[in-house]
């Protein structure tokens, strides 16, 4: 006799906010919030100090424009409204070069690019 199996594929995190599954762990979150350059190079480094590694300011800064470019987005002096939601931002969609103030809305307006 034959073992059926079944395959699931789990495309995504688990929100418990709305009770679904999104592409990203920080999907509601603003970017403001979470990509606030002074606090995410000081949670780096002393994330990194926990294994005894320790990196220049210079290293910090670099990794910090380094993480911002992996999300596609891009962080601007200056603030603009966020194209979805209207939310005031400085991080613009790479793709549209619309403002996007999180996951969430860079999604929703790279929908409508297509």
């Amino acid at each position: 006799m034959n073992d059926v199996g079944i395959d699931i594929e789990i495309d995504g995190v688990y929100c418990p906010k709305c009770n679904d599954l999104h592409p990203t762990l920080m999907w509601h979150e603003k970017y403001n919030d979470y990509l606030n350059k002074d606090e995410w190079i000081q949670e780096y480094k002393e994330a990194l100090l926990r294994f005894k590694l320790e990196i220049s300011d210079t290293e910090a800064i670099e990794r910090y424009y380094e993480h911002v470019e992996a999300l596609d987005i891009i962080q601007k002096d200056y603030s603009g409204e966020c194209i979805v939601c209207s939310t005031l931002t400085s991080f613009v969609n790479k793709k549209t070069g619309n403002f996007v103030c999180s996951d969430e809305c860079k999604y929703k307006d790279n929908e409508t690019k297509i």
